[in-house]
C-alpha cells in the first residue's frame, strides 16, 4: 500500500511537471518570441562541448526571458569556457534569482560547481600610497577596483594616478587565495 501511494504521488509529480512545462512551452509559443527553440539550441549546443555558441543561445533565451535557469546556463557554460569570475557571478545570480527558480536539483549541481570555482579564482586587494592619490587600476587593460576577484594564473597590473609616476607589475595569482600588494606611488619630477 505504500509503496502504491509513493508510485501514485511520483506519476503525480511526474504529471504536474509536465503540465507546467506545457504551460511555459504554449505560452512562449504564444508570445511567439523564440525562447523554447534557443533554450534547446542552447542545449544541444551545450551537450556538443560548443561552449561559444552555447553561451551565446543562453544569453539570447536570457534576453528574451530572464530567469534563474537561463543565468545557471550561462553560468555553467562561461565556466566550461575558463571564465571563472564571470561563472561565479552568474551562478550566484541563478540562486537567488526568483523568475522561474531553480529546481532543488539544479541548485545543488550549482553549489556543486560554486565550490569547484574556488579553487580556479583568487582574490587580489591593491593598497596604494598616498593615499589621496586616486588612482585608476587596470588589470590585463580593464579599468578594476582595488579590491577584486580574479582568475588563477598571470596578469598585468597597472596603476596610474595624476601628478604620480606610473606602476607596472606582473602578478600571480593562486587559486582559493588572497594576495595584497602594497604599492607607493611616486611624484613626478616636476624640476625635470
Amino acid at each position: 500500500m505504500a509503496n502504491l501511494r509513493s508510485n501514485i504521488n511520483g506519476i503525480v509529480a511526474v504529471v504536474g511537471l509536465l503540465a507546467i512545462c506545457g504551460a511555459e512551452t504554449a505560452h512562449a509559443q504564444a508570445k511567439g518570441d523564440g525562447y523554447v527553440q534557443v533554450i534547446k539550441s542552447a542545449v544541444v549546443e551545450f551537450d556538443a562541448g560548443n561552449w561559444a555558441e552555447a553561451r551565446v543561445l543562453f544569453e539570447q533565451a536570457h534576453s528574451l526571458r530572464p530567469s534563474a535557469r537561463t543565468l545557471r546556463g550561462m553560468g555553467m557554460t562561461s565556466f566550461e569556457m575558463k571564465e571563472y569570475v564571470r561563472a561565479e557571478k552568474e551562478l550566484n545570480a541563478s540562486l537567488v534569482d526568483l523568475r522561474s527558480p531553480l529546481a532543488e536539483a539544479q541548485r545543488h549541481e550549482v553549489l556543486a560547481l560554486l565550490l569547484r570555482l574556488e579553487r580556479y579564482i583568487g582574490k587580489l586587494i591593491v593598497h596604494t600610497r598616498p593615499a589621496n592619490a586616486n588612482p585608476t587600476i587596470t588589470l590585463d587593460g580593464s579599468k578594476v577596483e582595488a579590491e577584486m576577484k580574479v582568475e588563477l594564473g598571470r596578469h598585468e597590473l597597472s596603476v596610474q594616478a595624476p601628478g604620480y609616476r606610473p606602476i607596472n607589475r606582473a602578478v600571480s595569482i593562486e587559486g582559493g587565495k588572497t594576495q595584497t600588494m602594497e604599492l607607493t606611488l611616486t611624484p613626478l619630477d616636476l624640476d625635470a
